[in-house]
């Protein structure tokens, strides 16, 4: 159960990402995918990408930019904590 949730998370997090496509730092990926979440616990699920070689993270502290390594198609799903309130879960 706890890997789907993550799973789940980690295509929230990449359909976000899907719609910068030069990149975003952790303010705009957070307002994006849920205001509410705390910042280590996004930093966190954003270093677990990068280790899957999903994402590239580039720059240092505040201008760290996160970045997809491919784009990808509307095979992920547009989901937003608004409308998947389990996203909360932190």
């Amino acid at each position: 159960m706890k890997d789907d949730k993550v799973k789940l998370f980690n295509k929230a997090i990449l359909a976000v990402l899907n719609d910068f496509r030069n990149g975003a730092n952790i303010d705009e990926i957070r307002l994006a995918y849920n205001p509410g979440i705390n910042i280590r616990t996004l930093q966190r699920r954003l270093a677990k990408l990068a280790e899957e070689s999903a994402i590239i993270i580039s720059g240092n502290a505040r201008s760290t930019i996160y970045k997809l390594t491919t784009n990808i198609t509307d095979t992920l799903p547009k989901t937003t904590f608004l409308e998947n309130p389990d996203l909360l879960l932190t």
